[in-house]
Parts: structure tokens; sequence; C-alpha cells
């Protein structure tokens, strides 16, 4: 598999319904070979993402970011298809012109970094062969300073900031 095949698998997906379980159907037809080829491209599209503006886009749009949190955003923006990831990549206010508020909770995708091996399991491969296959990726180290207020975000993502800031629930969760 090759990369142009990982995206082909995610673009179908999508076409599907959006969510790792149209994914999965997908997964289901490939060899062994092929979802750890899937999980490598998973985890290197993942890193090319780990990112201070996708980092700071991550709050934005969820109002707070942790590791977890921050883990879970890249997954739904891999899964949001090849053009949204690489748009979302050279400048994350492209996020703003087709992510919907609403959808903003949906975002929560970590089950797809699970998903290549369940499906591995389930087609009858055993897990510690799994992990001795996946090539993990080493996350660059990111330093970020944190802007101090609204103001200062909007002045680097206006679009994003628009759509997405939540006082309120940045309040909440920082009280």
């Amino acid at each position: 598999m090759d990369e142009a095949s990982f995206w082909g698998l995610i673009d179908n997906a999508n076409k599907d319904g959006e969510n790792p379980g149209g994914l999965e159907g997908f997964l289901l037809e490939l060899d062994l070979e092929e979802i750890v080829m899937f999980k490598n491209h998973l985890n290197v599209m993942l890193v090319k993402a780990y990112t201070v503006p996708m980092l700071e886009a991550c709050f934005i749009i969820l109002s707070y970011v942790s590791d977890d949190v921050f883990d879970d955003f890249l997954s739904w923006l891999v899964l949001s298809g090849r053009e949204r990831f690489f748009n979302a990549i050279r400048d994350p206010e492209s996020i703003a012109t087709w992510l919907r508020k609403d959808a903003v909770d949906q975002i929560h995708e970590s089950e797809m970094v699970l998903l290549p091996l369940c499906v591995y399991e389930a087609k009858g491969g055993d897990e510690d062969e799994f992990y001795e296959k996946v090539v993990f990726q080493k996350k660059p180290e990111i330093h970020v300073v944190w802007p101090d207020n609204k103001k200062d975000y909007f002045q680097k993502y206006p679009e994003l900031t628009r759509v997405f800031w939540n006082q309120e629930a940045i309040d909440g969760i920082h009280e």
C-alpha cells in the first residue's frame, strides 16, 4: 500500500458517512500486511500534522487541549480526507470553511488509531506480531507560547476564532 492507496481508503470511507465504522469495512478487505502498511501511513500523517498551528487550531475549536484531545483531533483530521487534511496543515483557517460548529462534538476519533489493530486481530492476526511490524514515528518536540486572550488568537486565526471560540466552555474547563 502506498500513500495514494491510504488516502483512497480514507476518501472512500468518507463517502460512506465520515466515520471510522465506514473505514472498518474497507480495512477488512485488506490482507494483514496491507493493514500494517495502512497503520504505518496513518502514523506518518499524524506526525506530519503534529505542529503548533494544529495545536492552536485544536484549542480554538475544542476550547481545550491535552495530549489525548490533540491526538483525537489529528485522527479526526486525517479521517476528514486528503484534501481537507493537507489544506489544514497549510492553513488551519481552512477548517472554518467546512467544519460546522454543531459538529465539533464529533471530533473524537481516537478509535481510528486503534482500528487497524482491531481489524488485524479480527482477520486472525496477533497483536504482538502487529506491533512488531508497525513503525512508530517520533513526534517532533513543539513549544507553544500560548496567546493570552481571544484577541491574540483572533490576530493569528480570525476565521477559526470567529466561528469556534467558546469563552463559556473555556472558562468552565479552566476554572
